[in-house]
């Protein structure tokens, strides 16, 4: 175990001593903030913390399930990336398993790194409720690349046995069970149902009937969202043949059914659970925060008033301050506070006054399968194909960016 030692350096006729930021977390938020910081101040000392040696493009992993999208589409090599924004951030692959906020220092496994400012962008994780008996055991979740690998190689192995088993026709029906009803899960079950026909009419694989059942507890799907995304959202939906079942608590699953309250229950063949999101959050018991153990933050991303500790993206409750609002954790918003929090330390570190910079929700575009989406940008809505080519546009300008 070792502890980076410090230096100083000079930014124009100011010397500081012993600056150091320490980034945890390099998703849309971590990187955001370092490619703003390094363009605000060139000689500060960085270092990044992250568990994973690529950039994972969340949002679009659900194509690479469906088979739409390579692996090489959805992760990219985090020291090429840094490499390009600056040469002298130094990068350490591994996991924050504690942090000091007194003696401000961020622990791994194998390392102690004293900071001077410290950005947390830890992101977050899929959320598996206890209540829910024995969910996490049967079930599927997509949030990490891993997972998302496993989902695809344990949904295909599992065609593969009931082929054998049923002697290459599959006379029952093939259900699979999504539950939660959010973004994840729309985009999810959507891709799903694209998907799974593809895989039975190209290898000549008959079924009596394939369903996918989408499960909210909630009155209705995408909670929240704006009232077009939601009515084209479910009519897309029923014109692929997704059952949509709202007002339902699951209780339990076991490893061929979901039960649900009243001793009511479906058959499946395969779970997947998007039912929510948990931060990655080590100083949890340290904190503020809500029940998503995302870190409470005022209008300067600072945790617990503390001058030098921020934190952004997945890991913290991202609030409008003019209205009040909680926003959606998503790229957008992510993007936006890591800008915010490389202007608010620049003009710490130069003496210059803080103002609170607004995050606002720009907008969202619902993939919806098959080069179908329908989104809403600023007061502009769309739907079709043209809303998945401006989606793509997106995705491949901020790729391009990196």
């Amino acid at each position: 175990m070792f502890i980076i030692l410090n230096y100083t350096i000079h930014i124009g006729d100011i010397i500081l001593k012993n600056i150091r930021i320490v980034v945890c977390g390099l998703g849309f938020a971590g990187l955001s903030f370092i490619k703003n910081i390094v363009g605000y101040i060139n000689d500060i000392e960085l270092v990044v913390i992250d568990k994973n040696p690529f950039h994972y493009l969340q949002p679009e992993v659900y194509k690479y399930i469906a088979n739409e999208k390579l692996i090489s589409d959805i992760i990219l090599d985090l020291q090429f990336i840094l490499s390009k924004i600056s040469t002298r951030i130094k990068f350490i692959n591994g996991k924050v398993e504690n942090i000091n906020l007194e003696e401000n220092i961020v622990y791994t496994k194998n390392q102690e790194v004293k900071y001077d400012y410290l950005v947390l962008a830890l992101g977050s994780k899929t959320f598996f409720p206890p209540s829910i008996k024995n969910l996490k055991n049967f079930s599927a979740g997509v949030k990490s690349i891993e997972r998302a690998m496993y989902f695809k190689q344990s949904f295909e192995k599992l065609i593969l046995k009931k082929m054998k088993e049923e002697q290459s026709c599959l006379n029952k029906s093939f259900n699979i069970v999504i539950g939660g009803g959010g973004l994840s899960g729309i985009e999810i079950a959507s891709e799903m149902a694209v998907f799974q026909r593809r895989i039975f009419e190209d290898i000549g694989c008959c079924v009596r009937r394939t369903e996918i059942f989408v499960v909210e507890a909630l009155p209705n799907i995408l909670y929240g969202l704006d009232e077009f995304i939601i009515e084209n959202s479910l009519n897309r939906l029923k014109e692929l043949g997704i059952t949509i079942l709202t007002n339902k608590k699951i209780v339990s699953v076991s490893k061929d059914k979901v039960h649900f309250e009243n001793n009511k229950y479906i058959e499946t063949d395969f779970i997947i659970w998007t039912g929510g999101i948990i931060a990655n959050n080590p100083i949890k018991d340290k904190v503020e925060t809500n029940r998503k153990f995302q870190i409470k933050v005022d209008r300067y991303f600072r945790v617990n008033g503390i001058e030098n500790v921020f934190a952004i993206g997945d890991c913290a409750e991202i609030v409008d301050f003019e209205t009040g609002t909680v926003l959606p954790a998503t790229a957008d918003t992510s993007i936006q506070a890591g800008r915010a929090v490389a202007k608010h330390i620049s003009s710490t570190l130069e003496s210059r006054k803080l103002e609170p910079i607004r995050i606002t929700s720009k907008g969202l575009i619902v993939s919806l399968g098959n080069n179908y989406a329908v989104g809403k940008i600023k007061n502009i809505r769309f739907k079709g194909y043209i809303a998945h080519l401006i989606k793509e546009f997106i995705f491949s300008k901020y790729k391009k960016s990196l």
